[in-house]
Parts: structure tokens; C-alpha cells; sequence
């Protein structure tokens, strides 16, 4: 469990930073509150991961959305 900071996001995947460490491949859960979406639930696989100095930034690939809330 934890949380992260939505950086972008697409029809393909987001980018969010987290204090917590996480290696590419690695398969995330999410839930996503969006102003245009609504509140998605989606399944993910990190396909990459950058150090920031306080930070790290992960791309996500999604493996399946779905909206739970308008």
C-alpha cells in the first residue's frame, strides 16, 4: 500500500512520483480521480523508473481500466 502524485496521464499509461522504491516490472493496482474520467481503477506494470533526489518517477503501462465512478 501507498501513494503517489499523478504526473501525466493517457489512454496508454500514466507517469506518477512516489517516495517509495519500485523496480521496473513490478505490477501495481491503482485507483485514479479524474476530473474527466471520473474514478478509474486500473492495472498496471512499471515499464520504467527514474531517481529524482528526493522523489522517484515511474512510468505505468496499463493492463486493463475500469471506470468505478462517473
Amino acid at each position: 500500500m501507498g501513494t503517489g502524485r499523478l504526473v501525466n496521464f493517457s489512454k496508454v499509461g500514466v507517469c506518477f512520483s512516489s517516495t517509495k522504491a519500485l523496480k521496473v516490472g513490478d505490477r501495481l493496482r491503482a485507483r485514479l480521480r479524474l476530473l474527466t474520467e471520473g474514478t478509474l481503477e486500473v492495472s498496471s506494470r512499471i515499464v520504467w523508473t527514474r531517481k529524482k533526489p528526493n522523489t522517484y518517477l515511474y512510468g505505468l503501462a496499463f493492463d486493463s481500466v475500469q471506470q468505478i465512478r462517473p
